[in-house]
């Protein structure tokens, strides 16, 4: 799938960064890390673009993560 999204987006002339081709260590912050990081009460907001930071706390996303972690007994 991702090859097949690869070859449409190039061929249309967008710049694509392949992540999925590349190490773990080369990946960078992941969304599933991220998320982990706020269940487990860890600090985050260094990880991700100031924008976005802003965007999840705006919004209570990170408190939405929170609540669906906890009726899922994902926390401690």
């Amino acid at each position: 799938m991702g090859e097949d999204k690869y070859r449409t987006l190039t061929g249309l002339g967008v710049q694509v960064e392949v992540l999925w081709n590349r190490p773990t260590e080369e990946k960078g912050t992941t969304a599933t890390e991220v998320r982990h990081l706020i269940i487990d009460g860890k600090r985050w907001d260094h990880l991700v673009p100031k924008s976005v930071y802003r965007y999840i706390t705006e919004h209570h996303l990170d408190e939405r993560i929170l609540q669906i972690a906890k009726e899922a007994g994902k926390t401690k």
